[in-house]
């Protein structure tokens, strides 16, 4: 880790939230009760707005 720059942390920031929102469709898509599958589309809509963050982010610590 000594040898992350600022974007590449910020990279894999990015990478971990894209992923976790795979990880929540999936489990929207196996539950079985509405209310379970209403509460992973909102952690979906949440990761969402945390990916355009990180791209914002990496964006301008790339430029520096």
């Amino acid at each position: 880790m000594s040898d992350s720059t600022l974007p590449d942390i910020v990279k894999q920031c990015l990478i971990l939230e894209k992923k976790a929102i795979r990880i929540y469709k999936r489990l929207k898509e196996e539950a079985g009760e509405e209310d379970l599958k209403a509460f992973w589309e909102e952690m979906c809509k949440q990761e969402a707005q945390h990916v355009q963050y990180w791209k914002v982010l990496y964006d301008v610590v790339k430029e520096n």
